[in-house]
């Protein structure tokens, strides 16, 4: 029997952190400045995409990228969703079963 690797821990599930406050205020300026986005995620020390979602996600209705608007609207998205969001433990080990699955068709 081949071993697959794949289960919901090992692929990063709630792993993902917010930017800080700071964080965004960095971003904010390293945009005005013309900076590249690759750039701008490592100077930051944040991924590529979290960068991406985090403009897309936060930006202003006229277009471009504000810290504090972005802070309050995390915040907000925050408060809406204190509710820890959690798998069942059926659905858990469907989405596992899958992955294994496809990963003994790849072999």
């Amino acid at each position: 029997m081949v071993h697959c690797p794949f289960s919901l821990t090992s692929v990063g599930m709630n792993k993902y952190k917010q930017l800080t406050y700071e964080q965004r205020i960095r971003l904010e300026v390293l945009l005005k400045k013309g900076i590249k986005k690759k750039e701008i995620a490592e100077e930051i020390t944040i991924d590529r995409i979290t960068l991406y979602r985090e403009i897309n996600r936060n930006k202003q209705k006229r277009g471009g990228y504000n810290a504090k608007w972005a802070q309050q609207l995390a915040e907000e998205r925050k408060e809406r969703f204190t509710c820890p969001r959690k798998l069942s433990l059926r659905i858990k080990n469907t989405i596992e079963e899958k992955l294994n699955q496809e990963c003994h068709h790849q072999k």
